[in-house]
């Protein structure tokens, strides 16, 4: 009853006192959260509360690591982490539910964002010290940061009637995915899944609640919010709600981030338009083509994330759009990827393949001519990696080839790429390349010393299976 009269005339002073006990929270600490939570009015106010204070504390610290100076490790604060272990003990009262319809935008926002600032995170010293000096025992499962967030995430999601989403979560071990530093943008997007599967109608207001962190110094907490709003672009329910153009315009916002991560996030996200707003396509052809043609080129893309997802994110939206939003650009597309037909990742050799076949739909509007011509200058370089050492570029190099098959004028060769170049089929590689020999020699004499000068420039090729694959198509 006392913990309940402060609450009732001095609330956040009551908050601010709970705040500083011992983490984690023993049960005595946790029955006095309960007790201040009494009614739904007093727990609104405790949320905003909450969501407030989270706002203005520092997510983390950084400090040297002191064996690798040149490293940092980075340290949950403990305000941070005592807010949100508090926000768990308001949770486990049944009456919160009450409540969740007027907090639960702000909330799930404010709950994801800690969860971004989590990962990683070791747990400050002076929780430790605390412990010690409070004569605590040590608990049996150690406190972490990340799982903290978590739970109080699911808990919310749970009391606001969304246990779908915590169970769809759950039972593809998405949450293990948020927690690893390396996956943590592929967990957020399986959360963003799983919101417009069940909570569609919630996500206006939650974007308009994650939108302002995009300009936060954190990395992190963009990364989070560029991947749950890249990955909404992915479904049908932004479209109804009329979020395509909100999130379009946050993503195009950040494509100069100074992360490689959020930019590369925000290249997925316009791609993905193709997929959850296809009807908005044209509208944004010439903004999306162009950031996309432009992440290909990204200077600082180590790994060549971008460029895959530039990449990718062209053969979804060419597959939406008409010849004449491509006309102009077509060319300079087929340009710019050629130099990915070598590339030492497999996967950036695939996805150029791909994309250079889905160029191909376009081959026979006014750009007929000049498109033909790259068919000819790039037709080697498909062929010898017809026989790649990686599956997934081979079947790359077998889409391009049916699809530009009927490009080239010849009935035969058109008839054997269809024939032959089946998905999952077995090839003889050395067989077709004989038969398709004769077929060039026959139809295109013209070129035949064009293709063998581009069969000779692979005899240098870092790998011997292509180097072989030369050497065969020239004998």
């Amino acid at each position: 009853q006392a913990a309940q009269l402060l609450a009732q005339h001095h609330l956040q002073a009551a908050i601010a006192v709970l705040l500083t006990y011992p983490l984690p929270y023993d049960e005595h600490a946790q029955e006095l959260w309960r007790c201040l939570g009494s009614d739904a009015a007093t727990i609104a106010k405790i949320f905003s509360n909450f969501i407030e204070a989270l706002s203005r504390q520092l997510p983390y610290q950084e400090k040297p690591d002191p064996r690798n100076k040149k490293l940092s490790l980075r340290f949950a604060t403990l305000p941070s982490l005592a807010i949100t272990c508090a926000i768990k003990g308001v949770l486990a009262i049944p009456e919160c539910a009450a409540v969740m319809g007027g907090v639960y935008p702000q909330l799930f926002a404010t709950l994801l964002v800690r969860l971004g600032s989590s990962v990683g995170l070791q747990l400050p010293k002076e929780l430790t010290a605390n412990q010690k000096s409070n004569g605590l025992p040590r608990v049996a499962k150690p406190m972490d940061a990340c799982q903290c967030s978590i739970e109080a995430l699911e808990l919310m999601l749970s009391r606001a009637g969304n246990a779908d989403v915590v169970q769809a979560m759950e039972s593809q071990q998405e949450w293990e995915l948020i927690i690893d530093e390396e996956r943590h943008h592929q967990g957020v997007a399986a959360l963003a899944r799983a919101m417009a599967t069940y909570a569609g109608p919630r996500l206006t207001l939650i974007t308009e609640s994650l939108a302002p962190v995009l300009s936060s110094v954190y990395d992190r907490q963009r990364i989070t919010v560029v991947a749950f709003f890249a990955e909404l672009l992915n479904h049908q329910a932004v479209s109804d709600l009329l979020l395509v153009d909100v999130l379009m315009n946050n993503l195009l916002g950040r494509l100069v981030d100074n992360s490689h991560v959020v930019r590369m996030l925000c290249i997925r996200g316009l791609g993905n338009i193709a997929t959850g707003a296809a009807h908005k396509v044209h509208r944004y052809s010439t903004t999306v083509l162009s950031a996309l043609i432009a992440g290909m080129d990204d200077k600082e893309d180590p790994d060549d994330l971008i460029t895959l997802e530039a990449m990718s994110g062209l053969s979804k939206v060419l597959a939406r759009v008409d010849e004449s939003n491509v006309r102009g650009i077509l060319i300079n597309i087929a340009l710019r990827i050629r130099p990915f037909f070598e590339k030492e990742k497999e996967t950036v050799r695939a996805a150029a393949f791909v994309l250079f076949g889905n160029l191909s739909k376009f081959g026979d509007g006014e750009s007929r001519g000049q498109f033909l011509e790259q068919v000819h200058t790039n037709l080697v370089s498909i062929l010898l990696h017809l026989n790649d050492e990686h599956p997934d570029v081979r079947k790359a190099c077998k889409f391009a080839l049916r699809t530009i098959g009927s490009l080239l004028g010849s009935e035969a060769i058109g008839t054997m790429f269809q024939k032959h170049l089946l998905e999952d089929a077995n090839l003889h590689y050395g067989e077709f390349m004989n038969d398709l020999a004769k077929y060039i020699i026959k139809d295109f004499p013209d070129k035949v010393n064009f293709y063998l000068m581009s069969c000779v420039s692979f005899f240098k090729s870092t790998w011997a299976e292509i180097r072989g694959n030369a050497v065969m198509l020239v004998g």
